[in-house]
């Protein structure tokens, strides 16, 4: 595998991956979830989703899938897509292209055995790694040729709130509170929302109680201001323009 990427140019402008941020139509919102699956979020997760018949995404890491892989399933079967988001939660972009090899192919092995692999296939590494660094998409280019980067646009920064609130009244408050900002925002409309379930490298009790309460809120929330919930769709013809910029989802 080593020699995939010796005597390499350092760039070239097709290593860029096509990119997606937003959804084509201003009507909706698309929801994706980092970090799972874990038993104390993700049944909670598909229940509210489905109380509101709200599809998402789910970028999985591989660790937690492989303790607790019947989540992967309950996942699929409710209807939502599911990628892979490494095996361990580390920055990528700074390990060598046989380690991100490695994490994803691991994960996605565990993932399609309960769906066929998408292609073209959603990449989201962890903490977003590696959007503006043209070593990473070469090497994401190598692991899968159909692969495009799944970002976002809007962000709760959900994966602060049980670090710096002290207290589940305090929690539910911040994230009845930072709801109300993203509805604030300009451009909602066609966002791509990113949440986490139960945050990696969080040492705080109410950790897992984040998305669950969010959801809650956000959900009903957007159904008052009537944007749909719609699915993060890969590029089905991605043009040379959606290497460079962060484009719609189609």
């Amino acid at each position: 595998m080593g020699r995939l990427f010796r005597n390499q140019p350092t760039f070239s402008p097709g290593d860029w991956l096509p990119t997606l941020a937003r959804l084509r139509t201003t009507r909706a919102v698309a929801l994706t979830f980092d970090d799972g699956p874990t038993p104390e979020t993700t049944p909670r997760v598909l229940e509210l989703l489905a109380r509101y018949d709200a599809p998402a995404t789910f970028f999985l890491s591989g660790e937690r899938v492989e303790r607790a892989p019947e989540l992967v399933g309950r996942i699929v079967a409710a209807g939502h897509e599911v990628f892979a988001h490494g095996y361990s939660h580390i920055r990528l972009q700074h390990e060598a292209p046989e380690r991100l090899f490695e994490e994803m192919s691991r994960t996605e092995a565990m993932l399609a055995a309960y769906r066929p692999t998408p292609s073209p296939y959603l990449v989201r590494l962890p903490y977003g790694s590696g959007a503006r660094n043209a070593q990473l998409h070469r090497t994401v280019r190598a692991w899968d040729s159909s692969a495009q980067l799944a970002l976002w646009s809007h962000s709760v920064r959900d994966h602060l709130i049980a670090s710096e609130e002290s207290g589940l009244p305090a929690v539910e408050r911040r994230c009845g509170e930072e709801v109300e900002r993203l509805l604030a925002r300009r451009f909602l409309g066609g966002g791509v929302i990113l949440l986490h379930e139960t945050p990696y490298n969080v040492d705080a009790p109410l950790n897992a109680e984040v998305a669950p309460l969010l959801l809650s809120r956000l959900l009903p929330r957007l159904a008052e201001r009537g944007l749909k919930i719609d699915r993060l769709r890969p590029h089905q013809n991605p043009s040379r323009l959606s290497r460079y910029v962060l484009t719609a989802s189609v």
